[in-house]
């Protein structure tokens, strides 16, 4: 059994866009303006011919006496110079390019010596009094001065068992001069070499531009 299809309601509103209008809008109007033919009186202007007179200007012919002039040939004497073409000499003067002499200073570096002095490290040898301890001799003879027994109770080579043999070793203080090497510090002369501009003056040969004379034949226009 179908099914009846739903009832659409006129105040709903429709779900398609191209039917779709609200029950607002349903009686809005508009102003949309035509053109229609009409009847309108106008006033118009006419242009009628107009006659006017007008000032022109014509050529006419016109008869009249004139003076006529008629060149005649006529004789006459005139003077004229005539000219003649001569040559003569005349000095002129050009500038011409020559080599001069001409001193010229210039400043060369000159080494020289000079003395100075300058202290350094010298190695002199230097006397030196050194003193020595020196063993007097004894003539003992249980004495030995190298006594390998020396300081038992026993001891045959030395004190007291040798009874001549010394309690002490008898020494004596001896000096002598002996030369050393010593670094000191001494002054001394050498030469030193100073470098110093001196001016030299020499002739070298430049150009110069000088006037010089000479002698041209020119021609010229000379009267008869």
């Amino acid at each position: 059994m179908v099914a009846a299809p739903a009832l659409v309601l006129a105040n709903e509103s429709h779900k398609h866009k191209y039917c779709h209008t609200h029950n607002a809008d349903k009686n809005r109007t508009r102003k949309v303006q035509t053109l229609v033919d009409s009847s309108v009186e106008t006033t118009e202007i006419e242009l009628r011919p107009v006659t006017r007179k007008h000032l022109r200007t014509v050529m006419k012919k016109e008869e009249r006496t004139a003076s006529h002039v008629v060149q005649v040939p006529k004789t006459v004497t005139e003077t004229k110079t005539v000219m003649e073409t001569k040559n003569r000499d005349v000095t002129k003067s050009r500038m011409v390019k020559t080599q001069v002499k001409q001193p010229q200073t210039s400043w060369v570096p000159q080494t020289t010596t000079e003395k100075a002095w300058r202290t350094v490290k010298k190695t002199v040898m230097h006397n030196r009094t050194v003193a020595s301890t020196v063993q007097l001799a004894n003539d003992c003879s249980c004495y030995q001065q190298q006594c390998g027994c020396q300081g038992q109770w026993n001891c045959g080579c030395c004190y007291p068992t040798c009874g001549c043999a010394p309690s002490a070793p008898k020494t004596t203080t001896k000096y002598s001069t002996v030369q050393v090497p010593v670094e000191v510090s001494v002054n001394e002369q050498y030469d030193r070499p100073v470098t110093r501009h001196v001016a030299v003056t020499r002739d070298v040969l430049v150009d110069r531009w000088v006037p010089q004379q000479y002698t041209e034949t020119e021609t010229y226009q000379s009267p008869k």
